[in-house]
């Protein structure tokens, strides 16, 4: 991923913008994009109650090896949405605890547990972006306080308001 800060604007659709199929979901997005920038051991972190993977998570990876003809290694991990560090760093610290199975890129599903990844990976010596990627979800004008330039997937919530307003005239007006 590019060092610096840059902004990859995430649409996705149903009623307020949550994905319904694995193609419109941000694990499917984020992806597409490390993989198309030559990446290939990639370690998901999602937010996910419970710690059982999101099923629409499991699909969307399933649907990224089936497009890609490439040698993918993709991994999906759980933490809980905290806001304390504490999580993201626990879940990173074991996916980095095996080196030679260490991934080349993290997506972060859950700004809240990116904060803590990120200070997992530099605890580990490595460097960001020169020796592991790092694209993390974020919600718009909701910065990720980050000692490293991040790129990440943007939420938009005007966007997600401007879809429910609309759905909810066209309901008003009798359509579905």
């Amino acid at each position: 991923v590019d060092p610096g800060t840059s902004q990859i604007p995430w649409i996705a659709g149903g009623l307020l913008g949550h994905a319904e199929t694995p193609r419109e979901t941000p694990a499917f997005r984020g992806l597409t994009y490390l993989i198309s920038r030559g990446y290939q051991r990639i370690a998901v972190l999602e937010h996910s109650p419970g710690n059982r993977p999101s099923p629409l998570n499991e699909q969307a990876v399933e649907q990224v090896l089936a497009d890609h003809q490439a040698e993918l290694d993709i991994t999906l991990h759980q933490g809980n949405n905290s806001v304390l560090d504490r999580n993201g760093r626990a879940v990173m610290n074991s996916i980095l605890t095996v080196p030679e199975s260490r991934p080349d890129a993290l997506l972060s599903l859950d700004d809240n547990l990116t904060r803590g990844a990120i200070f997992a990976i530099l605890e580990h010596g490595l460097r960001i972006p020169q020796d592991i990627a790092v694209l993390s979800h974020a919600n718009k004008g909701s910065a990720i306080m980050s000692p490293v330039p991040l790129t990440m997937l943007e939420n938009d919530p005007s966007f997600f308001a401007a879809n429910l307003l609309d759905a909810l005239e066209a309901r008003l007006a009798g359509h579905n």
